[in-house]
């Protein structure tokens, strides 16, 4: 893969290469690429930049480490109790996925390792979702007392319809590449980056694209992305939310963590 510009050193990898092409790695491997602040602000960034390119053929949203994403970084947001605190995070990343899936060029979205909570999330908000043999993808939300805020559910609703998207999200159950092929939620799979850079080498521009995406789109569901945030800001001040996140935190601070359903 031959890239002409490349950001290191941060939480948030970007990668461009010269046919078009923007890679996003999130970069926190040691915290299973979990969304900070940070990761927020730089996703914001490159949102900024991205909005206002005509060349980008296609972008590439993926995670480092083996991982994808593990949603919301729980050691960083255990300090927001109320939901006007939890909205300060909710509503910001919210919209990250509501400008991703807006986006004019080609959104993928490689899942490579686990994507649970906010990571499925983010996942879903791909126009095509790639998944390797290492994929597991969960809305494990409910776990955590929560309901999804950033905008998944909706998402999910709009990539395997209202049955299959209900049943992903009340199960908070792990699935695997081939259960997400079967259902329709990944459209395909590949073993690396680079094979998938190959396998989307498709003959056609950048503006053609453009037209397909503005004419298959439903715009409409940014609409109900947005309810999920304060929805989800209502259960975060919850204590059945607080005592889950503290069970977790000191699991995950013994050794243990959870469970894989």
């Amino acid at each position: 893969m031959s890239a002409h510009t490349k950001e290191l050193n941060m939480k948030l990898l970007k990668e461009e290469t010269n046919n078009g092409l923007m890679i996003w790695k999130i970069n926190r491997p040691e915290a299973k690429n979990a969304v900070d602040f940070e990761v927020i602000h730089l996703f914001e960034k490159y949102l900024d930049e991205i909005e206002n390119r005509k060349d980008i053929r296609a972008l590439i949203i993926t995670g480092s480490g083996g991982s994808f994403c593990s949603g919301g970084d729980l050691e960083a947001f255990h300090g927001l109790r109320t939901a006007a605190e939890a909205r300060t995070m909710l509503l910001p990343m919210n919209k990250v996925l509501r400008r991703i899936s807006s986006l004019s060029t080609l959104v993928i979205t490689y899942v490579d390792g686990a994507a649970v909570g906010g990571g499925a999330e983010l996942a879903s908000a791909g126009d095509l979702i790639y998944v390797s043999p290492r994929t597991s993808l969960g809305f494990i939300q409910g776990k955590l007392s929560l309901t999804t805020g950033w905008g998944g559910a909706a998402l999910a609703k709009e990539k395997v319809g209202y049955g299959r998207a209900l049943k992903m999200l009340v199960s908070a159950e792990r699935i695997n590449s081939e259960k997400l092929l079967q259902t329709g939620f990944a459209d395909g799979t590949a073993y690396t980056i680079d094979e998938l850079i190959e396998k989307i080498d498709w003959p056609v521009s950048a503006g053609i694209i453009k037209k397909y995406k503005h004419h298959l789109k439903n715009y409409k569901v940014m609409d109900n992305m947005e309810e999920e945030a304060y929805l989800c800001s209502e259960m975060w001040e919850s204590e059945e939310h607080h005592h889950a996140v503290e069970s977790f935190l000191r699991k995950k601070n013994e050794g243990k963590g959870w469970k894989k359903s």
